[in-house]
């Protein structure tokens, strides 16, 4: 459903949508979230925390990071950006969800972003090597 929206298909995506709307699970909750950010809609911001109330926000966040890495790997970066950038939101403590961002703006070819980002991974785990790894080769890639 979500790649179909992705593509534009908002018939399929709904209908596809419909055989699992109503489900009591984390998962098919945040893909209704998914389909709202693809198609432009607001407040998903108090969608998302609501939804990390009812399930959990550690739940909810690694769900829309799941969805976040679905668009990535098939081709729409800017979506998987705006689902990263929400999860930033939801949870700005999370090393994860920034290492995710960054990855999404390396897709789009955003090399300052996604070094500012990996920069916002340090500031929350000194140690992470990759994110070291990461900014080292984006700094040598922009000389």
């Amino acid at each position: 459903a979500l790649l179909a929206a992705a593509g534009g298909e908002k018939k399929t995506a709904r209908k596809r949508m419909a055989w699992v709307e109503g489900e009591d699970d984390p998962f098919t909750a945040a893909g209704g979230l998914m389909l709202d950010i693809v198609a432009g809609r607001k407040k998903i911001d108090e969608k998302a925390r609501a939804l990390g109330e009812r399930f959990g926000a550690g739940t909810i966040g690694w769900r829309i990071n799941s969805y976040g890495y679905l668009f990535l790997e098939n081709e729409h970066p800017e979506i998987a950006e705006r689902v990263f950038l929400l999860n930033t939101r939801l949870g700005p403590e999370v090393a994860n969800t920034w290492d995710s961002l960054a990855d999404s703006q390396m897709a789009l070819g955003k090399t300052a972003e996604a070094i500012a980002s990996f920069e916002k991974v340090l500031e929350i785990e000194a140690d992470n090597e990759r994110a070291k790894e990461m900014i080292e080769k984006l700094r040598s890639e922009q000389e």
